[in-house]
């Protein structure tokens, strides 16, 4: 697979890259578009949920949206802005 992906890139022209890095993405999509982890699982071939659960949490997406679920209506400027001055 890694012969194979690096010939790829070579022959297209683009920087290299590794199959793993590739897979990585696969599944960070997948979740993050909302397919079940036991699904994933089946798909990529993990046995073990941590495994899979690990590309969960580095993409985010096990607290994506969770404080949306309290129904706060923010203002616009707040929404997105990383900190929010309380002076």
């Amino acid at each position: 697979q890694a012969r194979i992906t690096r010939e790829f890139c070579a022959a297209i022209g683009i920087t290299p890259v590794k199959f793993h890095d590739l897979r990585a993405t696969f599944i960070t999509n997948l979740l993050a578009r909302g397919e079940s982890l036991a699904r994933v699982m089946a798909i990529v071939g993990h046995s073990q949920i941590k495994t899979t659960n690990g590309y969960l949490r580095k993409a985010g997406v096990d607290v994506q949206g969770a404080t949306e679920k309290l129904g706060y209506d923010l203002p616009d400027e707040v929404v997105g802005a990383k900190v929010l001055s309380l002076r």
